[in-house]
């Protein structure tokens, strides 16, 4: 743990600290001038501690309003300076599903005297949403009452949690299906089989021939799904060499191209780098997106598929190791996810769409999401209803010979 963390985790108890010391000013100065001047310059004293620590600062009134704030808490609430704040009360960039929930942590906040590690969200006027942690004391000054409030962004804790409860749920997955997909594989084959000898005795004129063939279509999916629960079973095996996935883009959306209806925009630099992957598993990861994003748009369109060069820093908020990246991009304008439905892309069986046996068996994203990490990479979905949905697939490219 760094300084600057140790100094973040002790914000609540110098907060304790701050509302004695001016209680204790406010009983032990005569003068009501120079005692409101101690208290002043105490709270100051605390606003450049906490400065320091990237930690969002503001005092409120007794009605939630802002009276001063530093530069951080400004750029949590989506503005870009302290005027802007000023005066307006906190249920202005309070996230809509979380403002009765606040409301009745500030009544709690004035009984109680405090609130300890509440988690509220914050959105701007774009609707990006910033989760915060916060902690508050009240100060019952001579004058008035106010709310001492730090705030700290938890956007990388809520990423790494999400990321935690995927792995867990695809974990969960490998364990249910160990000891079913041997015997489920052997029940089909066994049925295919049968399926098999019964068309050959019915004549192909006949509607029973077609019902059989419809059955046995059925099978083979159902097969292809005892396939792809296998891998999650067995975990995903990367066989990895080196290969330009420049080359691997370009082959891949040409072969995609005259097997489809829609017409692909490729936008993928020449000095793209190189990586190690199993080009087998990623081609795989590169054709389930551009099949949900054909299936995104009914009546056909355009397919970008991008690529770009990137360095990973620890401020870009990503589960991913510092350093080179290749990320991938597919995107299309379709008919979007719902917000409430992005958590659950990942999910195996999740889907929107309406299913049958020759639609897929489900297990798709939740499958790519096992390649990418295989792969020590990482895949995010940004989409909105009626504007469509990009995938970004981040995988780490060679080292730099040079370095």
């Amino acid at each position: 743990m760094t300084d600057t963390d140790k100094t973040k985790e002790e914000l609540p108890d110098k907060l304790k600290m701050l509302h004695k010391e001016i209680k204790h000013l406010e009983k032990s100065e005569s003068g009501h001038s120079r005692s409101k001047k101690m208290v002043l310059e105490s709270e100051e004293k605390y606003k450049l501690l906490i400065e320091m620590t990237n930690t969002g600062y503001v005092i409120l009134d007794s009605q939630g309003r802002v009276i001063d704030a530093n530069q951080e808490y400004v750029r949590m609430t989506g503005h870009l300076g302290l005027e802007e704040i000023l005066g307006k009360n906190v249920v202005e960039w309070t996230a809509k599903h979380d403002l009765e929930r606040n409301a009745e942590e500030v009544r709690k906040c004035f009984e109680l005297g405090f609130v300890r590690n509440l988690e509220i969200d914050y959105v701007d006027k774009e609707s990006k949403i910033t989760p915060l942690e916060i902690n508050a004391t009240v100060l019952r000054t001579s004058e008035t009452d106010r709310i001492l409030t730090v705030c700290r962004d938890i956007t990388e804790r809520k990423k790494m949690e999400e990321e935690l409860l995927k792995n867990s749920k695809l974990e969960s997955i490998s364990i249910l299906t160990k000891g079913i997909t041997h015997d489920f594989n052997n029940l089909l084959t066994s049925i295919l089989g049968y399926i098999s000898l019964s068309k050959a005795l019915v004549p192909p004129s006949e509607q029973a021939h077609e019902y059989l063939t419809v059955a046995e279509s059925a099978c083979v999916k159902a097969k292809e799904l005892t396939h792809q629960l296998d891998q999650f079973a067995s975990g995903v095996t990367v066989v990895k060499k080196t290969l330009s996935l420049l080359r691997l883009l370009q082959d891949l959306s040409g072969l995609l191209a005259k097997n489809s209806n829609y017409r692909f925009n490729l936008s993928i630099p020449d000095d793209l780098w190189s990586a190690e992957i199993d080009e087998r598993q990623i081609s795989q990861v590169i054709r389930e997106l551009v099949e949900n994003a054909s299936d995104a748009m009914p009546n056909g369109g355009v397919i970008d598929i991008m690529a770009k060069n990137l360095i990973i820093s620890r401020h870009d908020l990503l589960p991913l190791q510092e350093g080179r990246y290749i990320e991938i991009l597919v995107k299309d304008h379709g008919v979007g996810i719902a917000k409430e439905n992005l958590p659950n892309v990942f999910e195996p069986y999740f889907t929107t769409k309406q299913m049958d046996y020759r639609s897929g068996v489900g297990l798709g994203l939740a499958l790519c999401y096992s390649i990418v990490k295989a792969h020590k990479g990482h895949i995010v979905v940004e989409s909105e209803l009626e504007e469509g949905t990009i995938v970004h697939v981040y995988i780490p490219a060679l080292p730099d010979k040079n370095e």
